[in-house]
């Protein structure tokens, strides 16, 4: 009996040291699968906090692309020089009595032929250049060691239709541009009454609005746009951000073309005498000999002493002088006038043109400053 209880013991004993063996060893893999799902986990955060940090700062860099090439784009369209090279700008703004009236027109006016948003724009110039710069974006760029990165949805087509839906659709009932474009300080201190757009207090820069929120694009729309792609070389990973962010997205454009509008806007001034009011033309010869120089005589004489009364500058000719407003001032000016002549060598008055030219000095209003930044807006007046 004793023999048969202590075997038995033993046994007891050995199962329980077996039982022991292996609970330790399932401990053990226990404690390395637990090490390693928390390594693997860790590694992932890691790759993870990786690859979001570079494809933020892909982001942030094409943004700064993307707003560096609209201001750029911008400037260089309203002072291109090219053929011929005369120090004056192709691309000048033409301007008639009926759009000098009032300053909201104006601007309304500006944005729907040069931007094409609007009611009734026909073009979409700004919708274009936007997804052109948009796609062009990370077309250079290079890659992080390790990793690939790479634009993906680039379709200019469908980005400007975007687009071009998205800015009209900023623009009110009314025409008010507010939730589009903005020209930064043009406030009211001026002759023509409760109407903004004073050349001595207008900054004359603008910006340009963006809104990509939900409550203006659908979701479907939004992942139309381009996407920064990062792919991990090792591990294959992939992910994606959208470039442009959901909600507002403002660009500031530094050009003062609205200081340039609102000072021949003061020389215009319809309303009030200007040299594109019914008034000022009703003293104009309108038929007869020599009309053409006998016309343009009269209106030089006038733009010159509306100058002067004005402040923007003085002499005549050659020896005119601008004067400057913050590095800002009226370089020089044309007149052109447009007559019929007959037979009998008789002129009758068509139209006539005055052209401003005015040129921005100061780099804190420059996206280049190679060159001289120079804005011409050509004022319109047909003898009817």
């Amino acid at each position: 009996m004793k023999r048969f209880g202590q075997k038995g013991f033993t046994l007891f004993t050995a199962l329980v040291a077996f039982i022991l063996i292996v609970l330790a060893m399932l401990l053990v893999q226990s404690m390395i699968s637990t090490e390693r799902t928390t390594s693997d986990i860790i590694s992932d955060i890691s790759e993870q906090q990786e690859m979001q940090a570079i494809a933020d700062l892909a982001r942030a860099d094409a943004l700064q692309v993307f707003n560096f090439g609209i201001r750029y784009t911008i400037e260089d369209f309203s002072t291109r020089d090219s053929e011929p090279q005369d120090g004056l700008p192709e691309n000048v703004y033409v301007v008639f009595a009926s759009d000098a009236q009032d300053w909201e027109t104006l601007q309304q006016r500006f944005v729907k032929e040069r931007f094409g948003v609007g009611e009734n724009s026909s073009g979409n110039a700004f919708a274009l250049l936007a997804a052109r710069h948009l796609i062009s974006l990370l077309d250079r760029s290079d890659d992080a060691r390790g990793y690939d990165i790479e634009l993906v949805n680039p379709d200019e087509a469908t980005m400007s239709t975007i687009l071009k839906d998205t800015f009209n659709g900023q623009v009110d009932e009314d025409g008010s541009l507010d939730e589009f474009f903005q020209v930064i300080r043009c406030e009211d201190n001026s002759e023509f009454g409760s109407v903004s757009g004073h050349f001595d207090n207008c900054t004359g820069s603008f910006y340009v609005t963006m809104d990509l929120s939900k409550d203006a694009m659908s979701d479907e729309q939004y992942e139309k746009f381009p996407q920064v792609r990062v792919q991990n070389k090792q591990t294959s990973r992939v992910l994606k951000e959208p470039i442009l962010p959901r909600g507002k997205f403002r660009i500031y454009v530094p050009v003062r073309l609205f200081k340039a509008l609102a000072g021949a806007r003061e020389i215009a001034d319809p309303l009030g005498g200007g040299l594109l009011s019914d008034s000022f033309l009703a003293e104009l010869p309108k038929e007869g000999q020599n009309i053409r120089s006998s016309a343009a005589r009269d209106i030089t004489k006038a733009l010159e002493d509306r100058i002067v009364l004005k402040g923007m500058g003085q002499g005549s000719g050659l020896t005119f002088k601008g004067t400057e407003r913050d590095g800002f001032l009226l370089k020089s000016y044309k007149v052109d006038v447009t007559a019929t002549r007959d037979v009998e060598e008789n002129e009758k008055l068509l139209d006539y043109k005055i052209t401003l030219y005015f040129e921005e000095k100061n780099d804190k209003y420059r996206v280049s400053t190679k060159g001289s930044n120079i804005y011409g807006i050509t004022l319109v007046k047909f003898n009817n």
